[in-house]
């Protein structure tokens, strides 16, 4: 069958460019059982036509997060008219479903990962056969909605075909940017309540075999030039011997590029650094949330302010640039708890520091604390996700106003760029 996928257009994009290997994973699954495949990558080529596009293909699903939701549906209403099957995937349609299903437009949903369930659901449309046992799959009968149960998760990693890069706008990447993105593991076993990353997972951690990864990334410097390359895993160092390993493998290639990674401060400790180092990790990305000990343990996140300090420590020691992310505005938050975090992150000397207002996104513990305490940014038409690009302030907390929370934001941010609390 002819596959269209598209990455939904992300118009208030805030952070850097790095290829969707999400929709280049499910894109790879589907050649590999012989459908023609193409992506419309739209973050990159966001006026891509799609009235010209839409009609070679047969079948056309839209990958997007909350942020992009309008952007998305836009695109499955011109795929519907031209009568094409349209399929839905991504956070916001695993966790909305509902919302997503109001559209007359959208046929079916995919729930969390999906690559086994999109590959299935294409080769049962291709037989003409029924799909009301289909795992992971969202769709209608006579009117009715129907949520199938979860699909098992994909327990080999190394099955899945290395993302298809080559159909997607590697240049133009590489033309925003040196860095490119991999993913060695997936999942995350802890439970912050705020972390829908963990949810897709459904806190279970998996990883790829070493081999695997060092010959996706000799794929990446032959192929694509990029200079560095930054592991999206949840939680990248979790199995410190893998990561130890696979350092080891990347000294031997002597790739020569620069790593980054993201990880929580207590799973790493220097021997493991010191290793990373050597392989060419020169920056580590921490999700730090909170200088509050109080509301670190109130969401889960399971760390502590000595276990924080110590990491960046020792990341500073080795050399290695802490990138650490800290979050204004949890519905705990009193203007005391920001205070504190700003004064933390100020404490700690660290150049790289990103405030973030919370954005509670839906399938979350702290979504459902938002939502039942009135706390989120709303119009008529219901919660604002236009908002959710994690630098507007969309709430505010059980103690603080929004208008509140923007100023403490605000100061956040100057305080850091200042070097002191103002």
């Amino acid at each position: 069958m002819r596959v269209l996928l598209i990455n939904a257009p992300l118009w208030n994009l805030t952070t850097e460019f790095y290829p969707p290997l999400g929709i280049a994973y499910l894109a790879a699954v589907l050649r590999h059982q012989n459908h023609e495949v193409a992506i419309v990558d739209m973050v990159i080529e966001p006026h891509a036509d799609l009235d010209i596009i839409v009609p070679r293909y047969d079948i056309v699903g839209v990958y997007f997060n909350t942020v992009n939701f309008a952007e998305a549906i836009e695109c499955i209403k011109i795929a519907k008219r031209y009568n094409k099957i349209t399929i839905m995937g991504g956070p916001h349609a695993s966790f909305n479903v509902t919302e997503c299903m109001n559209f007359d437009e959208i046929d079916y949903v995919v729930l969390g990962e999906g690559e086994k369930c999109l590959a299935s659901l294409l080769n049962r449309i291709n037989c003409n056969q029924e799909v009301i046992d289909m795992h992971s799959l969202v769709y209608r009968k006579n009117g009715e909605v129907i949520i199938n149960p979860l699909e098992d998760l994909i327990g080999n990693l190394d099955e899945i075909p290395f993302p298809a890069r080559d159909l997607l706008p590697m240049k133009e990447y590489r033309l925003k940017t040196n860095d490119t993105s991999i993913i060695a593991s997936r999942g995350c076993p802890y439970r912050c309540k705020f972390c829908a990353a963990t949810l897709m997972g459904r806190n279970r951690y998996r990883r790829r075999s070493v081999e695997n990864v060092v010959r996706e990334m000799e794929e990446i410097v032959n192929e694509y030039g990029f200079e560095r390359m930054t592991f999206f895993d949840d939680i990248f160092t979790l199995d410190k011997q893998f990561v130890t390993n696979l350092c080891k493998a990347i000294i031997a290639k002597d790739f020569h590029i620069g790593l980054s990674c993201e990880t929580r401060v207590d799973c790493v400790n220097r021997e493991l650094l010191m290793t990373m180092r050597s392989a060419g990790f020169d920056r580590i990305f921490f999700g730090v949330e909170s200088g509050c000990q109080d509301i670190l343990d109130k969401y889960n996140k399971g760390t502590t302010i000595s276990q924080i300090k110590d990491a960046v420590h020792l990341c500073k020691d080795l050399q290695i640039i802490p990138i650490l992310s800290f979050i204004i505005g949890l519905p705990d938050d009193t203007e005391d708890t920001i205070i504190e975090t700003i004064d933390f992150a100020i404490s700690l000397n660290v150049r790289n520091i990103w405030f973030q207002p919370f954005t509670p996104f839906p399938g979350t513990e702290a979504y459902n604390e938002a939502t039942s305490n009135n706390l989120l940014k709303a119009d008529t038409d219901g919660i604002i996700f236009e908002d959710y690009n994690l630098r507007s302030v969309v709430m505010g907390t059980k103690y603080l106003s929004r208008k509140q929370v923007e100023q403490l934001y605000l100061r956040a941010i100057l305080s850091i760029q200042r070097g002191y609390a103002i």
